[in-house]
C-alpha cells in the first residue's frame, strides 16, 4: 500500500474508533438515566410503603412487607447491574477504543508524536477508579437480578389477587 492509501486508511480508522467511543459515551449516559429511574423507583415504593403501613397493619396484611423487601432486593441488584454495566462499558473505552485511537493518531502523525505526548487523548476515564475483576463471584447476583425480574413478573400476572389464605 503505498503511504496516500495507508494514510486514508488510518483516518477512516481513527473516524470509526471516535463513533465507537461516542457510542459507548451515549450508552453510559442511558444506563446512569436508568439507574437514576431506578432509584426514584426505590424511593417512590418505599414512600408509598411508610404510608400504607397503618393499613397494611389495620388489615392484618403483613405479607405485604414480605414481598415488600423481595421488590427492595431485586431493585437493589438491578441498581448494581446498572453500575457493572457502566463499569464495562467504560472499561472497554480504557482497554480498547483509547489505545486504539492514540496508535493511530502515532501513525499518523509519522513518529512526530511520542506516547507520552498522546497518554491524555482520551483518558479521563483512568481518573480515580480502581481495578475490579469482573469475574468475581460478587458479581453473580448482580446478573441474576435480570431473572428476579422476569420471575416477579411472571408471579405477579399468574398468581390469582382473590386468593384466601388458609
Amino acid at each position: 500500500m503505498d503511504s496516500q492509501s495507508n494514510l486514508e486508511f488510518l483516518k477512516l480508522e481513527i473516524n470509526a474508533r471516535l463513533e465507537e467511543y461516542k457510542a459507548l459515551r451515549a450508552e453510559i449516559v442511558a444506563t446512569l438515566g436508568a439507574m437514576f429511574q431506578t432509584t426514584t423507583l426505590t424511593l417512590t415504593a418505599i414512600g408509598s410503603l411508610v404510608a400504607a403501613s397503618p393499613f397494611i397493619i389495620k388489615f392484618e396484611r403483613p405479607v405485604l412487607f414480605i414481598v415488600a423487601s423481595y421488590i427492595f432486593y431485586i431493585l437493589a441488584w438491578t441498581q448494581l447491574r446498572y453500575g457493572l454495566v457502566v463499569y464495562n462499558l467504560s472499561n472497554h473505552i480504557i482497554e480498547i477504543t483509547s489505545p486504539a485511537i492514540r496508535q493511530a493518531l502515532k501513525s499518523v502523525s509519522n513518529g512526530q508524536l511520542n506516547s507520552r505526548a498522546l497518554e491524555s487523548v482520551l483518558s479521563w476515564e483512568k481518573s480515580g477508579r480502581k481495578r475490579i475483576h469482573s469475574k468475581e463471584k460478587w458479581t453473580f447476583p448482580i446478573e441474576a437480578a435480570v431473572i428476579a425480574h422476569r420471575a416477579l413478573g411472571n408471579y405477579a400476572i399468574f398468581y390469582p389477587s382473590n386468593r384466601k389464605s388458609l
